[in-house]
C-alpha cells in the first residue's frame, strides 16, 4: 500500500503541501544557482550589476519564506494524520470483541503504535526529498540548456542511480519488516523481565536463561537486521559517489578536449551543487521506508479490528430501547467452543439452560478449568455464544448489546485510578466507602482520581469493589471475589454486601469455592468440565 494513497484518503490536503510548496521551494532554490552563476558572469563584464543586486536577495526571501511555510503546514498535518491513524487502531480496537482481542499479541500492538511516531519523520523526509527533486530536474534542464550532450550524459549516470536504489528497495523490504518483528520480540522479553520480576529475582537460573537467550538474542537479532539494512544502504551510497568521483574524473580529463573551459566550468559548478540534494534524497530513503512499514502495519492494524473512525458511535450498539430492569433472563441452550488455529475444538462450554431473576444471588462452583469464567464472559455478553438464544422477560435479544446491565470483577481485572464514566461523584460516598473496605488510611479520593493502587491483592479487590458499587448497575458479577480476602471481608462479602444488594433488588452471581456460605445462595450452579449441574 502506497504512503501517498493512504495519506491522500486520510486527508487529501496534506498532498497539497507535500507537493506544491516544495516543488516551488525547489524551483526558488535551483533558480538561485542558475541566477549566480549569470550573475558572476554578467557583473565580471560590468552588466546588469542592480538586477543581480535585487534579484537575487529577493529569490533567497522566497526560498526561506517557502520553506518554512512548506514545512510548518505539513508538521501540522502531517502529525494529525499519524495521531488519527492511532486514534482510530485504539478506537477499532476497543469495538472489538474479547476474542479477538485475546488472540492477539498485545506487545505488538504495543510495538507497532511506538513505531508509528516514524511516520511523521518520513514524511517530512519524503517532502524534502520532493523538493531536491525538483531542484536537480530544474538544474539537470539549465545543463540541457547549456550543453544537450553533457544532459544526456548526465542523465544516463541518474538513471544508474535510480537502477540501483530500486534495486536496493527491492532487497531491503524482507530485511526491514524483519527488524520489526525482531523488535516486537524483543519487547516482549522485556515485558517478561518487567512484569515478572519478582518470580525472576528468586529464581536465579530463569532469570539468567531469560536474559542471555532470549532478551539477548532478540537485541542481536534486531541489532543484526539493522546493520544488514545499513551495509546495503552504505554500500548504495557508495555506488552513488563512485559515480559522482567518475563524472568529475570524466570531466577533467576527457570533456576538456571537446568542451569550451567556460561551459565546462558552470556545468561542473551545477553538478556539484546538485550533490547535495542527491545525497539529502539518498539518506532520507531509510526513513521513508520505515514510514511505510510502520504505515503499513498501522493499516493492517486498523482492518484487522474493523475499520470504524466515527468516534461517536457507542461501543455497545443496539437497535432497541435500553432495560433499566428486568424479572427474567433465561439462556436457552448457550453452547460456546473454544477453537485452535487448526480449527480443532479443544474445549466447549454446554448447551446449557440458565435462568438468572431479579434480586437472585447465585453461586457458580466446579473445579479448575471447567468453565466457570467462560460462563460468567457469556453471561455478560462478552463472549459471543456459538449456538444459543437469550431472551430478556420473554424477548429475544442479543445480549452483547446490553452489557451495560452488568458490572463485573473477573479474577483477572484490571483496576482504574480514575472513575471513568461517571457525570458526577460524590466524594463523601466514596470516602464512605473507603472506610467502608478498610481503605481510608491508605487511599484517598483526591483530584478525580484514586491517590495509589500500591495495595495487596484484597486491598485491590475492595478498591474495584467500591468502583463497582458506584457504578450502580442491575447484576453484580463476581468472579472469586473473596477468594484474597482474610475472614472479616470475606464475612462482609457474603453475610452483609450480598444480603444488601439483593435487598436493594441487584441480581449477584458469584464464583467461588466457599462451601461455608452456599446457603446463601438463591441458586447454586456447578460446573462440571462445561455442563451444568443445578443444585
Amino acid at each position: 500500500m502506497n504512503i501517498l494513497s493512504i495519506l491522500a484518503r486520510e486527508n487529501p490536503r496534506i498532498l497539497y503541501y507535500l507537493v506544491v510548496p516544495n516543488i516551488r521551494t525547489g524551483i526558488f532554490s535551483a533558480l538561485i544557482i542558475t541566477l549566480a552563476l549569470n550573475g558572476i558572469c554578467d557583473i565580471v563584464e560590468g552588466i546588469n550589476y542592480i538586477f543581480y543586486m535585487f534579484l537575487i536577495p529577493a529569490n533567497a526571501i522566497l526560498l526561506i519564506l517557502s520553506k518554512h511555510s512548506a514545512h510548518s503546514k505539513l508538521n501540522d498535518l502531517s502529525e494529525n494524520v499519524q495521531n488519527k491513524l492511532i486514534l482510530r487502531i485504539i478506537n477499532n480496537f476497543r469495538r472489538a470483541e474479547l476474542e479477538v482481542v485475546e488472540n492477539k499479541n498485545l506487545t505488538e500492538i504495543y510495538s507497532q503504535i511506538v513505531n508509528a511516531q516514524t511516520i511523521t519523520t518520513s514524511i517530512q523526509k519524503f517532502a524534502d526529498s520532493i523538493q531536491h527533486s525538483t531542484s536537480i530536474i530544474c538544474l539537470w534542464i539549465y545543463i540541457a540548456y547549456l550543453s544537450v550532450i553533457l544532459a544526456v550524459i548526465f542523465f544516463i549516470i541518474f538513471l544508474f542511480i535510480v537502477y540501483s536504489y530500486i534495486l536496493t528497495q527491492e532487497l531491503l523490504k524482507p530485511v526491514i519488516e524483519k527488524e520489526f518483528t525482531h523488535k516486537t520480540e524483543m519487547y516482549e522479553q522485556m515485558s517478561h523481565i518487567l512484569n515478572g520480576f519478582k518470580e525472576l529475582k528468586i529464581s536465579q537460573p530463569q532469570n539468567d536463561d531469560i536474559f542471555h537467550n532470549y532478551l539477548s538474542q532478540a537485541i542481536n537479532q534486531t541489532q543484526n537486521t539493522r546493520f544488514s539494512s545499513l551495509a546495503s544502504h552504505t554500500h548504495f551510497l557508495l555506488i552513488v559517489n563512485v559515480s559522482f568521483y567518475f563524472v568529475i574524473g570524466l570531466t577533467s580529463f576527457v570533456f576538456t578536449t571537446y568542451f569550451e573551459q567556460n561551459l565546462l566550468i558552470q556545468v561542473m559548478t551545477i553538478y556539484i551543487f546538485m550533490w547535495t540534494p542527491t545525497l539529502s534524497i539518498l539518506t532520507a530513503i531509510p526513513y521513508i521506508q520505515n514510514g511505510q512499514i510502520a504505515l503499513k502495519q498501522l493499516m493492517s492494524l486498523i482492518k484487522e479490528f474493523g475499520d470504524s473512525d466515527d468516534e461517536t458511535i457507542p461501543v455497545n450498539i443496539s437497535e432497541h430501547e435500553p432495560i433499566n430492569s428486568f424479572k427474567r433472563i433465561y439462556f436457552d441452550k448457550l453452547t460456546y467452543k473454544y477453537q485452535q488455529k487448526a480449527k480443532s475444538t479443544t474445549f466447549c462450554v454446554g448447551p446449557l439452560n440458565l435462568e438468572i431473576h431479579s434480586g437472585e444471588i447465585i453461586f457458580i462452583t466446579g473445579g479448575n478449568g471447567c468453565g466457570k469464567t467462560t460462563l460468567l464472559k457469556l453471561i455478560t455478553g462478552l463472549y459471543q455464544p456459538l449456538l444459543g438464544n437469550v431472551y430478556i422477560d420473554q424477548k429475544y435479544v442479543n445480549i452483547a448489546d446490553h452489557r451495560y446491565l452488568f458490572s463485573a470483577i473477573f479474577s483477572d481485572f484490571y483496576l482504574f485510578d480514575k472513575l471513568y464514566g461517571f457525570d458526577k461523584i460524590d466524594k463523601q460516598q466514596i470516602d464512605h466507602l473507603l472506610a467502608t473496605m478498610a481503605l481510608n488510611k491508605k487511599v484517598e479520593w483526591v483530584d478525580k482520581h484514586f491517590s495509589t493502587k500500591k495495595l495487596s491483592t484484597g486491598e485491590r479487590k475492595r478498591l474495584a469493589l467500591i468502583a463497582a458499587l458506584l457504578e450502580d448497575r442491575p447484576i453484580y458479577v463476581f468472579d472469586e471475589w473473596a477468594a484474597d480476602q482474610d475472614t472479616y471481608f470475606r464475612h462482609y462479602f457474603y453475610e452483609t454486601l450480598l444480603p444488601l444488594l439483593k435487598q436493594q433488588g441487584k441480581t449477584v452471581i458469584v464464583v467461588t469455592h466457599d462451601d461455608t456460605f452456599f446457603h446463601l445462595a438463591d441458586q447454586h450452579i456447578r460446573l462440571n468440565y462445561g455442563q451444568l449441574e443445578n443444585k
